[in-house]
């Protein structure tokens, strides 16, 4: 097997690794092949000391809720009908955001005649837990391929901050490992933000 290990200064700091159903820029980004495509799978390997109940009911912004708290525990399991989710990422700065997009979504009509899922209703996770959250994605093709699978842990520690590691597979074999602190910034010379890649 060969391994290959280097590092990467990542532009775009505060969304560093964005994992999408449609390939889309943010998490918050909805295009029809969203709606098309299967949903993201997500489970929770890890939750630290909060419970899941609590990490999803915490997780999202009372302003933004719109659903009872019934339907956000359904939301990320996965159950509640008419939602899906479309858009996770992983920031520096700490935490792990889970975007969720209503099947139905509002079409407004673009200045071709066109119709755009752009307005899609959605409502946005922000989960942290800082003693340790650890997250499994899987994102199914529908051309038939193996899946991609993600395994994705947020500690923190004192002196180096939130830490991030993201471990990818393809079916079940590892391919690529990205590593990240939240102080790790580069400067005028190095823009960006620093992450140890390695590849399988």
């Amino acid at each position: 097997m060969a391994r290959m290990v280097y590092d990467r200064y990542l532009l775009d700091d505060e969304n560093l690794v964005t994992i999408s159903n449609a390939d889309t820029d943010y998490l918050t980004d909805t295009v029809p092949a969203s709606f098309i495509n299967p949903p993201i799978k997500m489970r929770f390997l890890n939750t630290g000391d909060l419970n899941f109940e609590e990490l999803c009911l915490s997780a999202v912004n009372d302003d933004e809720n719109k659903i009872s708290q019934e339907d956000v525990i359904s939301m990320v399991r996965g159950e509640l009908l008419g939602w899906r989710l479309v858009g996770a990422e992983f920031s520096r700065s700490g935490g792990f955001s889970a975007y969720y997009a209503n099947e139905n979504p509002f079409q407004t009509p673009t200045q071709k005649g066109k119709y755009s899922y752009i307005a899609a209703e959605g409502i946005s996770f922000f989960f942290i837990e800082y003693n340790c959250l650890e997250v499994e994605l899987e994102v199914d093709y529908a051309d038939g391929l193996p899946a991609r699978r993600y395994i994705g842990q947020v500690t923190h520690d004192d002196k180096t901050g939130v830490n991030t590691t993201i471990i990818e597979f393809l079916g079940k074999r590892k391919i690529r490992k990205i590593e990240f602190s939240e102080y790790e910034s580069g400067d005028e010379r190095i823009p960006g933000h620093l992450c140890y890649i390695t590849e399988y």
